[in-house]
């Protein structure tokens, strides 16, 4: 029997429960008796209990039924996080694939690399190329928000919708600085919504400190998994390295997130990104209701409405 810790028994737990409502203690148990002992799981399903995870539903004195409370942040909040890491995990691999494949010698004669075999390269080459794909990338951001800023009458939208296409097309061939960018700022849209649930949502509704806590220490621990898998993306990419960081640095003001699921479409990502998309809309959704779009803000709304608009003025055949 494989030793698992406090939270991957409570979460054992938890997770057989929620796919078998109604179950009996003996039932869940019987169940999970490969991975859990009879003393842990008796343990901690009073422990859950009594947090609210789990709803217990007596008919009698002998018969009683198990439910997992899906509303309960405690509940739903490590859900989400669970499906946003698979996700998350996939597009990382996507990305990684990406760039070990790229032909990095694309736009290295304009850096006067002679050199044509990339894997005959420096680290002062690799760093070249990718401060010069950094510096498209942020000439991409700030095109498209120049075309958002000077087309909000929504003035020649025909005109409109080609410089946003030209733009789009570029994508290509900045992919390394893009992939890496985006990797981190699909993390910090994360970070961003746990911060703000954990600092004004949750304490609203969990006035118990104690199982606050316990959702806290669940929700960072697991934050901290899906910021580890971030660091191993970004230490295996072998053109990336300590000296390129101050790249991130000068290039992220520059990170608007308007057009990413466009992007990661023009890569062939668009399983991957449109997964990611889905969890943030999930783990946002307690946050609309002031103003929060979740996933949705990731999305290209200005190019959508340009595009319904040109449609239904023109009778253009949808995508």
């Amino acid at each position: 029997m494989t030793i698992l810790t406090e939270s991957q028994c409570r979460q054992e737990i938890v997770d057989h429960i929620a796919l078998h409502q109604g179950c009996s203690k003996e039932e869940a148990y019987d169940a999970l008796r490969d991975k859990l002992s009879r003393n842990t799981f008796f343990k901690y399903l009073p422990k859950l209990i009594n947090e609210g995870q789990i709803i217990v539903e007596h008919k009698n004195k002998r018969d009683t039924k198990l439910f997992v409370d899906k509303n309960n942040p405690l509940v739903s909040v490590p859900e989400c996080l669970e499906n946003f890491k698979r996700a998350y995990i996939q597009l990382l691999k996507a990305s990684k694939k990406i760039i070990r494949e790229r032909d990095f010698t694309r736009n290295s004669p304009a850096l006067g690399i002679t050199q044509t075999q990339s894997s005959k390269w420096t680290k002062n080459d690799y760093s070249r190329v990718i401060l010069h794909e950094c510096d498209m990338v942020a000439k991409h951001y700030v095109k498209l928000e120049e075309i958002i800023q000077s087309n909000q009458g929504f003035k020649n939208i025909k005109n409109t919708l080609h410089r946003l296409e030209s733009v789009y097309s570029d994508v290509s061939n900045y992919a390394t600085a893009f992939l890496i960018y985006n990797s981190m700022r699909i993390f910090s849209v994360l970070v961003d919504i746990i911060i703000h649930l954990s600092t004004i949502l949750w304490p609203m509704m969990i006035r118990d400190k104690v199982r606050l806590g316990k959702l806290y220490s669940n929700v960072f621990s697991k934050v901290a998994d899906i910021q580890m898998e971030l660091s191993s993306f970004l230490n295996s990419i072998h053109t990336f390295s300590i000296n390129d960081s101050h790249l991130l640095m000068e290039a992220s003001p520059f990170i608007n997130l308007f057009g990413i699921k466009r992007d990661y479409t023009i890569l062939n990502m668009q399983n991957e990104i449109g997964l990611i998309l889905k969890t943030i809309d999930e783990l946002g959704r307690e946050l609309r209701k002031y103003g929060y779009k979740g996933g949705k803000d990731m999305y290209e709304p200005f190019y959508k409405i340009l595009k319904n608009r040109l449609e239904r003025t023109t009778g253009i055949q949808k995508e």
